[in-house]
């Protein structure tokens, strides 16, 4: 149902983005145009064939995409919290921490980069000072030693997702900036 509205509705929306100004960023055109390619075999393709039975598949290229293509953006949910549970994140018990804003604020954060990278900054910085606080107070003013080793390990964990984000970006993507 996505897939035929975008396909049906895609140059309409372009060229009246275009009309009413600079239309659309050019990572959004691309991930309306590889989406509209994902899965579809006379874009490409990979035979998978089994030893055993000799039995053969062919297997449709995905576009990879995480803005439009829900299932590639499901795969790519998917793999990078396999990545934290697996690799990043370490095996003690740690609290997790949200940060939501109106949406209105989203827009904002959304096309300033700069400002999103200041506000998380500022967020970090202040869970770290509640998580010192709640530390002390839960172990009585004796923090398990390993508290430090897993926040170095959790702080390494989030810049290494950063890394990965700004390889797997297109280079116009506001988020390869981060």
């Amino acid at each position: 149902m996505l897939y035929e509205a975008v396909r049906e509705n895609l140059a309409t929306l372009l060229a009246e983005a275009s009309e009413v100004g600079r239309g659309l960023p050019r990572y959004v055109e691309g991930d309306f145009a590889r989406y509209l390619e994902c899965g579809v075999l006379a874009h490409g393709f990979a035979r998978v064939r089994c030893e055993s039975c000799k039995d053969e598949l062919l297997v449709a290229f995905s576009c990879k995409g995480r803005g439009v293509c829900p299932s590639c953006g499901a795969k790519r949910a998917h793999v990078t919290a396999m990545h934290l549970v697996e690799q990043v994140l370490p095996h003690v018990l740690f609290r997790q921490w949200t940060l939501s804003f109106p949406h209105r604020v989203r827009w904002v954060l959304l096309k300033d980069v700069g400002l999103l990278s200041d506000v998380l900054t500022v967020q970090v910085a202040a869970v770290k000072d509640v998580g010192g606080d709640l530390l002390m107070q839960c172990f009585g003013g004796n923090p398990d030693p390993g508290h430090n080793t897993a926040m170095i390990q959790l702080e390494d964990g989030l810049a290494d997702i950063k890394a990965l984000e700004a390889k797997n970006c297109a280079p116009d993507h506001p988020m390869s900036e981060l």
